[in-house]
């Protein structure tokens, strides 16, 4: 059986069994979700009963108890569940919101919390104010296009994202049964008779890059600023890595005898985890650093990591003749690897942490290129650190 304490002592993205059914997940240090499986005419199924700490373990228990209860009478307790909201959201007259607001909470777990702001952002800004003039039932393709009509020309992408976001709600909302569909936001045969695709009409802004001839010059000036953001850009700059892959890093992620660091897929644009080969530079940046706090770079709050955008700033400020974007370092460091040397291509894209396009090839290709990649990245910092 469960208790407080073992519940405080458990694992994120751990899952266990209280007892008769009752299971605890961890999405984090903190919070969870309460579900109960259970058996009923020889189907397995599991019902959500709400997340952790606003249900407590004993109110679980009840949760639990009263299910149990309702299939010893022949009731499905997820089927009356369903039917308990459908209910409850006709007698309010459900709006788009509503649905949305479920849908987030049923998966933003998995979520980053970039994602999560987004999704929230957007639909409040964009989709809110139109869809939730008329009850849910009632929506179309012309209600949905009125949300993007406006933005589809000017911010593409943005209205591209929205577009797909409520696509995934109103389906969420056709499966809930809170709409009888055919889904109103979907793509496919339905908004591409209203708009162009987005990828005829988006305008590809790349983010301003500096010069590689200009980098080493570049370096030198920025080793010369004695702060944890000067440290977490010359560690950027170093491994080609992106700035919340950089931000958020624990002591933890690195192994120093192997010379590597490992990026969970959780912090990770493609989702998969990531093995950085360590340059004799970026590990003398970390062992620089001496303190035991969670994150390796941290400024005012040694418990929170840095800040994303403190690195844009310091560029902005302080560099702003280089005209240059934090992001757009990459972009150097794959110019360079072009335009210096015979590398393997696949190698300087798994540097990037690039994902194969071609489905096929990826299929074959069964090697990340980690000795490759050990030689590109010393070489890259052997050349960003000349003038040092």
């Amino acid at each position: 059986m469960l208790t407080y304490l073992k519940i405080k002592n458990l694992p994120p993205r751990k899952k266990i069994c209280d007892e008769r059914g009752l299971y605890l997940t961890k999405s984090s240090t903190k919070y969870g979700k309460w579900s109960y499986r259970f058996t009923m005419l020889g189907r397995a199924r599991e019902m959500g009963l709400g997340p952790y700490p606003e249900i407590s373990l004993n109110e679980a228990r009840f949760k639990r108890e009263e299910c149990r209860k309702m299939i010893a009478h022949g009731i499905d307790p997820l089927e009356k569940k369903h039917e308990d909201m459908r209910a409850r959201l006709k007698s309010q007259n459900f709006r788009f919101s509503h649905v949305a607001e479920l849908y987030m909470k049923d998966n933003e777990a998995s979520w980053t919390a970039k994602s999560k702001h987004q999704w929230r952002a957007t639909l409040n800004d964009y989709a809110y104010p139109h869809l939730n003039k008329k009850p849910l039932g009632k929506l179309d393709p012309v209600d949905v296009s009125c949300v993007l009509r406006p933005i589809w020309q000017t911010k593409t992408e943005t209205a591209s994202r929205i577009q797909q976001r409520l696509a995934r709600v109103f389906s969420y909302a056709i499966t809930k049964k809170l709409h009888k569909g055919p889904n109103p936001a979907e793509w496919q045969n339905n908004l591409e008779n209203i708009f162009p695709s987005a990828t005829t009409i988006k305008v590809v802004k790349p983010m301003k890059s500096l010069d590689y001839q200009h980098m080493p010059d570049f370096f030198a000036e920025l080793t010369k600023i004695r702060s944890a953001s000067s440290l977490a850009l010359q560690f950027l700059i170093l491994t080609a890595a992106r700035t919340i892959e950089v931000t958020h890093c624990t002591a933890g992620e690195f192994d120093q005898r192997r010379l590597l660091w490992t990026v969970p897929a959780a912090r990770m644009k493609a989702r998969k985890e990531h093995q950085v080969p360590l340059s004799r530079q970026s590990l003398k940046i970390i062992k620089t650093i001496n303190h035991n706090h969670k994150y390796l770079f941290t400024e005012a709050n040694p418990e929170k990591p840095l800040c994303n955008n403190v690195m844009g700033k310091m560029m902005r400020t302080r560099f702003k003749e280089y005209n240059a974007t934090v992001h757009g370092f990459r972009s150097t460091f794959r110019n360079w690897a072009a335009e210096t040397n015979d590398y393997d291509p696949y190698a300087v894209e798994f540097c990037l942490a690039h994902q194969i396009p071609n489905k096929s090839e990826a299929a074959y290709l069964r090697t990340n290129l980690l000795s490759k990649r050990k030689v590109i990245m010393q070489d890259w910092s052997d050349y960003v650190c000349q003038q040092k």
